[in-house]
């Protein structure tokens, strides 16, 4: 629930308390009926509108501890986009959030939507690359994940995570030159990126095979 329903929930909840003073201030003898219903309606909605707000408190922290995580492990995608477009950036990180959920095509649609706004500055357009390239590689799309950083290394060629992910994409796709050729550039831009070593290894020795 989104707090549009809590707000919906709150009118409510007035109307019936409103109702109900309505109906004891008012000349004559008090419908207990009356009174008796819109006590329990009362009780009810203030059971429900309690519920909705922990669940809106309890999905809102979880998503930050997720962001923070996220923050914390692609800080160079996630930190420096949309520093001054804060509507855009919760765009981003709701995809985000969307992709750690299994939503891809939820975040692949959100991601979309970042990418058609002609406006968006360099850092913006790779952030919204990775995680929509991401999406598609763990939905299985891997044509589509490679595109996606392939333009992404275009714009910033000296991300060695994103060439030993692409690397392993095309592995994927069982296009060892290409794989091979990801994983040596890795270890051009990053001589220490201890994974790029392994993958290469195991590149080369299948393409012997």
């Amino acid at each position: 629930m989104r707090r549009r329903t809590i707000i919906l929930w709150s009118i409510l909840y007035a109307a019936v308390i409103i109702i109900l003073i309505l109906a004891i201030v008012l000349p004559g003898t008090p419908d207990r009926r009356l009174i008796s219903k819109g006590t329990v309606t009362l009780v009810s909605l203030t059971a429900a509108l309690l519920f909705q707000r922990h669940r809106i408190k309890r999905r809102s922290g979880n998503g930050f501890l997720i962001l923070q995580t996220y923050r914390k492990d692609y800080p160079e995608f996630l930190n420096t986009a949309y520093q001054n477009n804060r509507r855009r950036k919760k765009v981003l990180e709701q995809a985000v959030l969307d992709m750690h959920c299994d939503k891809y095509e939820k975040a692949i649609r959100r991601l979309d939507q970042l990418a058609a706004y002609g406006e968006n500055a360099a850092d913006d357009l790779i952030a919204v690359l990775y995680f929509r390239g991401l999406s598609h590689q763990l939905s299985g799309n891997y044509t589509a994940c490679a595109a996606d950083w392939e333009e992404l290394l275009r714009l910033r060629a000296a991300s060695p995570r994103v060439w030993d992910e692409l690397g392993t994409t095309y592995f994927r796709l069982d296009q060892t030159d290409d794989a091979i050729r990801c994983y040596e550039s890795c270890l051009l831009y990053d001589a220490e990126y201890v994974s790029a070593y392994g993958n290469l290894a195991t590149a080369y020795y299948l393409k012997k095979q």
